[in-house]
């Protein structure tokens, strides 16, 4: 067992009988915990109890807390207790200083309805949404994230610490979707507990670099300048192929993305196709489509969106263009990475997953099409070469590589 998990708790009504949710040790010194605000909402006095810390012949400690300091507004508390059990630590905080934590692996550890003892979820962290949380999206198979889970620690793998507590989680479970307050409100709340915590790491080690690491990025400036960046000023759709860990993501967003912010008019969003492409795809177009909307109204309405695609309504370049006119652009450029998940992600050998995956590339190219003239659309997907053959399959996208040239 990792000494992190030691501190996370479950917390109870204070008879005991029933989960409100989990939280954390943040200062052992002080018997301070923290948590989720509406976990401990309209009381005073909980039951903390720390899971991992029992066996099969020995339950778990728990401790009686009262609620020391409560923030409605942002949806924090702070529990304090008189006493801590030995051998458990605060885990290290880690504040992204705005440092992009997209593609992060996450674990937490929750406890839904059933499971008193806690169950893992695990996926990826997404981009900052409204109210400055960060999203998750949890991977299957597995738990997602869902009630029970609220007040948890966000675990950063690759930063090694804690970056955000879950608040919230997606009212339609199929999105597998939820939201962390990040450390960062953490911190500005409490800000004696900003000792503990870290920045996160600039440097992306085995990851793809992102847009924020361009100043560390090297190397393939002449692929940009000569050849990618051109051919997306100049096409309406690209296809970038090459070997896994090649760096097509990091090409993409360290070496592409700046680039291209250089010019007037350009709005850039991306996605990855996953288990539902249509839901993926609505997801990235909803901070631009509608950014006034709230987390929760975003994910309402991708889930209409992704729907209506499904059944062949409403056009994506009726979509893109409406987002160009809402920010006084010109022109979009849609990424759409590790785009091989739309083959590999989705059952191959039944009709539905066929019909589906064949119409979500019709989507596309439809939408390619009827952006042509004005360019409004420029469609850039980067797939391993190893799956062209998949992509051949397909007439439509058979003739669009035809036409433009793969890069590679």
């Amino acid at each position: 067992m990792e000494a992190w998990q030691k501190a996370v708790v479950r917390i109870l009504t204070p008879e005991g009988g029933a989960t409100l949710g989990a939280g954390f040790l943040a200062n052992r010194q002080k018997g301070l915990v923290l948590t989720s605000a509406h976990v401990v909402q309209g009381l005073d006095e909980v039951l903390v109890e720390f899971p991992l810390l029992g066996s099969s012949h020995r339950p778990p400690p728990r401790y009686a807390a009262r609620v020391k300091d409560r923030d409605d507004k942002i949806d924090l508390a702070v529990l304090h207790l008189d006493e801590v059990p030995p051998d458990v630590h605060p885990p290290r905080l880690v504040r992204s200083g705005g440092v992009s934590l997209w593609g992060h692996p996450f674990r937490v550890l929750g406890f839904p309805e059933g499971h008193p003892q806690g169950t893992w979820a695990h996926g990826f962290l997404r981009a900052t949404v409204g109210r400055g949380w960060i999203q998750l999206e949890a991977e299957t198979p597995g738990f997602a994230v869902q009630p029970g889970f609220s007040g948890a620690p966000v675990w950063d793998a690759y930063e090694d610490g804690v970056v955000g507590l879950v608040v919230a989680a997606a009212r339609e479970p199929e999105t597998r979707a939820a939201f962390c307050i990040p450390t960062e409100h953490l911190l500005a709340r409490w800000p004696h507990l900003a000792w503990e915590a870290r920045p996160a790491n600039p440097y992306r080690g085995l990851f793809f670099f992102r847009e924020q690491d361009a100043p560390f990025f090297f190397g393939r400036e002449r692929f940009v300048d000569e050849e990618l960046f051109p051919a997306v000023q100049q096409h309406n759709f690209v296809f970038l192929i090459g070997a896994s860990g090649a760096g097509k993501s990091s090409v993409v967003r360290a070496g592409l993305f700046p680039r291209l912010r250089q010019e007037p008019g350009w709005l850039i969003t991306e996605f990855r196709p996953g288990q539902d492409p249509f839901l993926a795809l609505a997801h990235s177009l909803m901070p631009l489509w509608m950014p006034e909307a709230t987390p929760r109204e975003q994910l309402h309405e991708a889930r209409e969106l992704a729907q209506d695609w499904r059944q062949g309504q409403i056009p994506l370049a009726e979509v893109i263009r409406d987002v160009l006119q809402r920010h006084g652009a010109a022109r979009l450029l849609l990424f759409g990475d590790q785009f091989e998940e739309l083959f590999t992600l989705n059952q191959p050998t039944t009709e539905e997953a066929t019909t589906l995956r064949r119409r979500f590339l019709d989507l596309l190219l439809d939408a390619v099409e009827a952006t042509r003239k004005d360019k409004a659309l420029t469609l850039l997907l980067a797939m391993r070469a190893d799956f062209m053959g998949h992509a051949l399959g397909h007439r439509r996208l058979t003739e669009a590589l035809n036409r433009d040239r793969p890069l590679h």
